[in-house]
Protein backbone atom coordinates (compact mmCIF):
# COMPACT_ATOMS: atom_id res chain seq x y z
CA UNK A 1 0.00 0.00 0.00
CA UNK A 2 1.74 3.13 -1.22
CA UNK A 3 0.78 6.67 0.61
CA UNK A 4 0.43 9.57 -1.15
CA UNK A 5 3.66 12.07 -0.52
CA UNK A 6 1.54 14.79 -0.91
CA UNK A 7 -0.55 14.11 1.44
CA UNK A 8 1.87 12.98 3.57
CA UNK A 9 3.88 16.18 3.88
CA UNK A 10 0.77 18.39 4.08
CA UNK A 11 -0.04 16.63 7.68
CA UNK A 12 3.03 16.72 8.47
CA UNK A 13 3.39 20.67 7.87
CA UNK A 14 -0.04 20.85 9.62
CA UNK A 15 1.35 19.01 12.33
CA UNK A 16 4.46 20.96 12.33
CA UNK A 17 2.56 24.12 12.27
CA UNK A 18 0.42 23.31 15.82
CA UNK A 19 3.41 21.61 17.53
CA UNK A 20 5.46 25.32 16.58
CA UNK A 21 2.69 27.00 17.97
CA UNK A 22 2.63 25.32 21.32
CA UNK A 23 6.04 25.72 21.59
CA UNK A 24 6.01 29.42 21.04
CA UNK A 25 2.96 29.73 23.72
CA UNK A 26 4.87 27.87 26.04
CA UNK A 27 8.02 29.80 25.91
CA UNK A 28 6.65 32.72 25.80
CA UNK A 29 4.63 31.92 29.46
CA UNK A 30 7.96 30.67 30.87
CA UNK A 31 10.18 34.14 29.47
CA UNK A 32 6.64 36.13 30.67
CA UNK A 33 7.70 35.19 34.54
CA UNK A 34 11.41 35.70 33.90
CA UNK A 35 10.78 38.99 32.68
CA UNK A 36 8.38 40.00 35.65
CA UNK A 37 9.76 38.78 37.81
CA UNK A 38 13.28 40.46 37.46
CA UNK A 39 15.85 39.91 40.34
CA UNK A 40 13.87 36.69 41.57
CA UNK A 41 14.07 35.32 38.59
CA UNK A 42 16.64 32.47 38.86
CA UNK A 43 18.34 31.11 36.12
CA UNK A 44 16.84 30.98 32.80
CA UNK A 45 13.53 29.13 32.10
CA UNK A 46 13.81 25.04 31.53
CA UNK A 47 12.30 23.59 28.88
CA UNK A 48 10.34 19.54 29.06
CA UNK A 49 11.14 18.41 25.09
CA UNK A 50 9.58 15.34 23.30
CA UNK A 51 10.78 14.15 19.82
CA UNK A 52 8.08 13.99 18.07
CA UNK A 53 8.04 11.74 15.28
CA UNK A 54 6.27 11.68 11.73
CA UNK A 55 7.03 8.61 9.50
CA UNK A 56 10.01 8.30 7.77
CA UNK A 57 12.83 10.64 8.54
CA UNK A 58 10.51 13.39 9.37
CA UNK A 59 10.58 14.29 13.52
CA UNK A 60 10.54 17.40 15.64
CA UNK A 61 11.17 18.50 19.07
CA UNK A 62 8.12 19.57 20.72
CA UNK A 63 8.06 21.91 24.66
CA UNK A 64 5.62 19.62 26.24
CA UNK A 65 6.12 21.80 29.77
CA UNK A 66 8.60 24.41 31.29
CA UNK A 67 9.15 26.20 33.82
CA UNK A 68 11.38 29.58 35.53
CA UNK A 69 12.58 29.71 38.98
CA UNK A 70 11.63 32.93 40.91
CA UNK A 71 13.22 32.81 44.32
CA UNK A 72 10.66 33.53 47.60
CA UNK A 73 11.98 36.33 49.88
CA UNK A 74 12.03 34.58 53.92
CA UNK A 75 9.60 36.19 55.70
CA UNK A 76 10.87 38.87 58.27
CA UNK A 77 10.11 40.83 61.39
CA UNK A 78 10.25 44.43 62.81
CA UNK A 79 13.31 43.90 64.22
CA UNK A 80 15.03 43.82 60.82
CA UNK A 81 17.10 46.58 59.42
CA UNK A 82 14.83 49.02 57.58
CA UNK A 83 17.17 48.77 54.14
CA UNK A 84 16.27 44.50 54.98
CA UNK A 85 11.98 45.48 55.36
CA UNK A 86 12.46 47.23 51.95
CA UNK A 87 14.47 45.40 50.16
CA UNK A 88 11.50 42.34 51.01
CA UNK A 89 8.82 44.51 49.82
CA UNK A 90 10.48 44.84 46.74
CA UNK A 91 11.51 41.34 46.24
CA UNK A 92 7.78 39.93 47.45
CA UNK A 93 6.89 42.39 44.50
CA UNK A 94 8.36 41.31 42.09
CA UNK A 95 7.90 37.85 43.33
CA UNK A 96 3.83 38.20 42.80
CA UNK A 97 4.33 39.99 39.21
CA UNK A 98 7.05 37.21 37.91
CA UNK A 99 4.69 34.50 39.15
CA UNK A 100 1.13 36.52 37.82
CA UNK A 101 3.01 37.52 34.79
CA UNK A 102 1.68 35.08 32.02
CA UNK A 103 -1.46 35.92 30.43
CA UNK A 104 -2.74 32.77 29.31
CA UNK A 105 -3.42 31.23 32.45
CA UNK A 106 -1.64 30.41 35.61
CA UNK A 107 -1.11 26.75 36.65
CA UNK A 108 -1.41 25.54 40.30
CA UNK A 109 2.34 25.74 40.80
CA UNK A 110 2.39 29.54 39.59
CA UNK A 111 -0.86 30.62 41.77
CA UNK A 112 1.30 29.31 44.90
CA UNK A 113 4.47 30.84 44.34
CA UNK A 114 1.82 34.04 44.15
CA UNK A 115 0.38 33.01 47.47
CA UNK A 116 3.64 32.74 49.04
CA UNK A 117 4.60 35.85 47.96
CA UNK A 118 2.02 37.68 49.06
CA UNK A 119 2.55 36.31 52.51
CA UNK A 120 5.64 37.64 52.51
CA UNK A 121 4.68 41.05 51.25
CA UNK A 122 2.35 41.37 54.15
CA UNK A 123 4.50 40.00 56.89
CA UNK A 124 7.35 43.11 55.54
CA UNK A 125 4.49 45.43 55.38
CA UNK A 126 3.58 44.48 58.74
CA UNK A 127 7.44 44.68 60.17
CA UNK A 128 7.80 48.08 58.80
CA UNK A 129 4.72 49.63 60.40
CA UNK A 130 5.68 48.05 63.41
CA UNK A 131 9.31 49.29 62.94
CA UNK A 132 7.83 53.24 62.59
CA UNK A 133 6.18 52.24 65.67
CA UNK A 134 9.07 51.00 67.58
CA UNK A 135 11.33 53.70 66.13
CA UNK A 136 8.30 56.69 66.87
CA UNK A 137 8.46 55.81 70.81
CA UNK A 138 11.89 55.33 70.96
CA UNK A 139 12.25 58.86 69.37
CA UNK A 140 9.80 60.33 71.69
CA UNK A 141 11.22 58.08 74.54
CA UNK A 142 14.77 60.52 73.74
CA UNK A 143 12.92 63.67 73.66
CA UNK A 144 11.30 63.28 77.12
CA UNK A 145 14.08 61.37 79.34
CA UNK A 146 12.56 62.67 82.30
CA UNK A 147 9.13 61.99 81.99
CA UNK A 148 9.84 58.28 81.13
CA UNK A 149 12.19 58.08 83.98
CA UNK A 150 9.19 59.24 86.09
CA UNK A 151 7.18 56.59 84.31
CA UNK A 152 9.62 53.64 84.57
CA UNK A 153 11.02 54.18 87.72
CA UNK A 154 11.41 50.42 89.31
CA UNK A 155 10.37 50.09 93.00
CA UNK A 156 13.79 48.88 95.04
CA UNK A 157 14.24 45.19 95.90
CA UNK A 158 14.26 44.78 99.57
CA UNK A 159 17.04 42.19 99.33
CA UNK A 160 17.76 41.40 102.91
CA UNK A 161 21.83 40.10 103.43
Amino acid sequence: MSINPVMNNNGFAAMKSRIQAQNSKVIAHEEAHKSAAGPQAVGTPVYIRQKIAFGKGQSMEAIIGGHQVISIPAPINFTASRSTIDKTIRAAEHTISGAEAPSDGLSDADKTIANRGRQVLFSAKRANMERQQFESKLAENEQNPEQNSKNNKRKPLNILA
